[in-house]
């Protein structure tokens, strides 16, 4: 009985793995195609608060007025000082920084869950 449950398990993968080729095989015969391209360096993916949010591809990084445009600690920096009136905090350290030296940057710590 185990081992005929073995091999009907076995089957439907077999069937499933398959189907699947099959199906990529006639979507990519009709014109279908896989995008794994990334989003060029600096598009603007929207805003929020008015702050634009642009793409960070492989590019070359510029070091703008709030950190090296476009990384995600830049974001974060320039939201702070156009929607909250935050100090820039530009060139006072790595994204983890904001969290492990919180008080130092007048900033509130919260760990995950808090």
């Amino acid at each position: 009985m185990i081992r005929r449950l073995q091999q009907l398990t076995l089957g439907l993968i077999a069937a499933m793995i398959l189907g699947l080729a099959l199906f990529t095989a006639w979507r990519l015969n009709t014109g279908w195609s896989f995008r794994f391209s990334p989003v060029a360096h600096g598009t603007i993916l929207g805003e929020h608060h008015g702050v634009t949010v642009h793409a960070y591809g492989w590019g070359d990084s510029v070091r703008g007025e709030y950190g090296l445009e476009y990384e995600c600690v830049e974001l974060v920096n320039r939201y702070y000082v156009q929607v909250l009136g935050h100090r820039n905090l530009t060139k006072t350290g790595d994204a983890d920084t904001y969290f492990w030296d919180a008080k130092a940057k007048m900033l509130q710590a919260f760990p995950n869950g808090g």
